[in-house]
């Protein structure tokens, strides 16, 4: 949990995998957000990029494997 609003949060799919797409979001302190990825291969194939902007401009990307 954040005491900050994320601007521009996006996810990215890399591999195989199916992710909706969404636009970049703004999310504010308490509020969350679900990703649906379905995949029969995620641990072997996929990546997923979070990306999102602090209130200062610094850029933030947290790499997640399944």
């Amino acid at each position: 949990m954040s005491e900050e609003p994320l601007r521009g949060l996006s996810f990215t799919l890399l591999g195989s995998g199916l992710m909706r797409a969404t636009a970049p979001l703004l999310l504010v302190p308490g509020q969350e957000i679900r990703l649906h990825i379905r995949g029969s291969s995620l641990p072997r194939s996929a990546v997923l990029i979070i990306r999102w902007f602090r209130p200062n401009g610094d850029e933030y990307l947290w790499r997640v494997s399944f």
